[in-house]
């Protein structure tokens, strides 16, 4: 019984702060040594309730953790009212269509409604990442205060995944500025070579972006003209789940 306590007490530290803690950390803080952590720890990656963050010797939530201590998703209904409109989305845009949410100091994919084209990109759902490399990951930092992306920069870095990955915090801040001030984001080959991105904010109840929906397209296959239909089409559908989000759900995730 001590050791499945000790395993819930790690989970629930690990969710508490997310990416933040290797294992001495986390036995300073539970009050028992590094190699129990260890142990317990191995145990927990393997059945998929802990993973590590790349790189790194600290633990993130692994995906069947995600599904179990984030209650308050399903329960809200937001994928069930963003669905729809996503498979709408990707319908008018003929190009893949993502929803993300924070994951402590990343962001996780919950729903992925893939292009039909047969050259297409697409993440998976649950697929973890930095937020600063994509339209839909800023779009998530840009709703953060100025402590909370100095805290994600800390604690991430600002790796580069792409060509064109932003990878200077100065810069990072003033492309959040400017999606503040838009309404929307976009990236060409921040996260991965041949993706063109764009993507929008999605807010709850008290205006407070809650999730990011964003179009993804190969930059061999769109014209700008396809661009500026999608940066329109995804604004408009963001719109849409926010609405319904205000007049019918609150969602609150943390």
């Amino acid at each position: 019984m001590k050791t499945v306590r000790k395993a819930l007490e790690i989970i629930d530290l690990v969710e508490s702060r997310n990416g933040e803690l290797n294992d001495s950390q986390i036995a300073e803080l539970i009050g028992t040594n590094k190699t129990t952590v260890y142990k317990i720890a191995s145990v927990l990656r393997e059945f998929g309730y802990l993973q590590r963050v790349q790189g790194t010797t600290r633990y993130a939530l692994g995906k069947k953790a995600y599904t179990v201590t984030n209650p308050k998703l399903s329960k809200a209904k937001l994928l069930s009212v963003a669905r729809p409109i996503m498979q709408q989305l990707a319908k008018e845009s003929n190009d893949t269509v993502n929803l993300m949410v924070q994951y402590g100091t990343r962001g996780i994919y919950v729903e992925v409604i893939e292009s039909n084209r047969s050259a297409r990109l697409a993440s998976s759902i649950g697929e973890i990442d930095f937020l600063h490399i994509s339209a839909v990951g800023k779009v998530i930092l840009s709703g953060m205060s100025e402590d909370e992306i100095d805290r994600i920069i800390e604690v991430e870095g600002l790796p580069k995944t792409g060509i064109n990955t932003i990878t200077n915090s100065e810069s990072l801040k003033k492309e959040l500025q400017s999606i503040r001030s838009n309404g929307y984001a976009s990236d060409k080959e921040e996260s991965v070579a041949g993706a063109r991105c764009v993507a929008a904010p999605i807010y709850d109840l008290s205006k407070k972006p809650i999730a990011a929906i964003s179009i993804s397209s190969l930059t061999i296959s769109i014209t700008d003209e396809e661009y500026e239909r999608n940066r329109l089409l995804v604004i408009k559908a963001a719109k849409e789940i926010s609405k319904i989000i205000e007049q019918h759900v609150y969602v609150n995730i943390e």
